[in-house]
């Protein structure tokens, strides 16, 4: 299976995740859902929340938090909005 990211191929190996990247539990609303995730060499704390479709490989919304629960609440906003039917862009906190 090859992914792509920024029109670069990669192979399934070369697309695991890194030892220093955590990896939190994904939120699903619908068709969308938000993955999040944690660089270990950064600090402070960086949490990472990107949201997809169910199928489609293009990122909806890609976000920084402070906390895990900041990336948590935008997500379930921005969740929430896409599977009625909207849109709103999210906000970093």
């Amino acid at each position: 299976m090859i992914a792509t990211f920024a029109n670069f191929p990669m192979t399934e190996a070369a697309s695991a995740p890194a030892p220093h990247v955590v990896a939190y539990e994904r939120i699903i609303r619908g068709d969308y859902y938000a993955d999040f995730r944690r660089d270990r060499r950064v600090y402070p704390d960086v949490f990472h929340c990107i949201i997809q479709r169910d199928g489609n490989p293009e990122i909806l919304g890609w976000t920084q938090h402070r906390t895990l629960t900041a990336a948590q609440r935008a997500a379930e906003a921005e969740l929430k909005a896409l599977a009625e039917g909207g849109h709103q862009k999210i906000a970093s906190g």
